[in-house]
């Protein structure tokens, strides 16, 4: 299937296939379908303060005001929701809203290991503006691989990573792997590493 003409800002793109609307050669109908091919995380440029760091670490983490960004010292990404079964907080972090793609946690204090999946392939929003600003900031964060799995969040589409990395695994990781991470559409990319691994970063790949 190629899909193409859709706008830029789009948060999902999904086929539906009604109940029955193709038979065999023996009248059996197929059953109601639906594919979701293209969807996205949710805005995250309002959970950061362009002028005070201070501020930024007591924002939310993708729309979670229980869990602040200070708090999280790993994030994982996960091809599966299934891992959120029992999980201590889980909550919807598509741009969609419709618990497409969620994020959850184990932990009910912190810091935090919060884990990011979908059934349906991730991509980040166009405007990822500090997507991961600021986490692992706290003392209390001592992960030192600070993200995993980054190859499962589809950045193709991305035009603004402004501060998207910014202050992030600031006390504790101490190596960052961006692996085939795609830039080929951004359009800005201000101060994008600010701060990023500020006290134990040895290897940047």
């Amino acid at each position: 299937i190629t899909i193409t003409g859709f706008a830029q800002d789009v948060n999902q793109i999904k086929i539906e296939i009604l109940e029955d609307a193709m038979l065999d050669t023996s009248g059996n109908g197929n059953k109601a379908t639906e594919m979701i091919l293209y969807n996205v995380l949710r805005l995250t440029d309002t959970e950061f303060d362009a002028d005070n760091v201070t501020n930024s670490v007591v924002k939310p983490f993708l729309g979670e005001t229980s869990i602040q960004r200070q708090y999280v010292q790993q994030v994982i990404f996960t091809n599966s929701m299934s891992g959120s079964t029992g999980a201590a907080k889980v909550w919807d972090v598509s741009a969609a809203q419709d618990n497409s793609i969620i994020a959850w946690t184990t932990q009910t204090t912190a810091p935090y290991t919060v884990y990011i999946g979908s059934n349906n392939e991730i991509f980040a929003n166009q405007n990822s503006t500090a997507l991961f600003n600021c986490i692992g900031w706290s003392r209390s964060c001592t992960e030192t691989e600070t993200i995993k799995n980054l190859n499962l969040l589809n950045t193709s589409s991305v035009t603004n990573m402004d501060y998207m990395f910014m202050a992030f695994g600031f006390r504790a990781m101490t190596s960052l792997n961006l692996g085939n991470f795609d830039t080929r559409n951004v359009e800005t990319m201000r101060c994008m590493f600010y701060g990023c691994g500020s006290k134990a970063l040895t290897s940047l790949d």
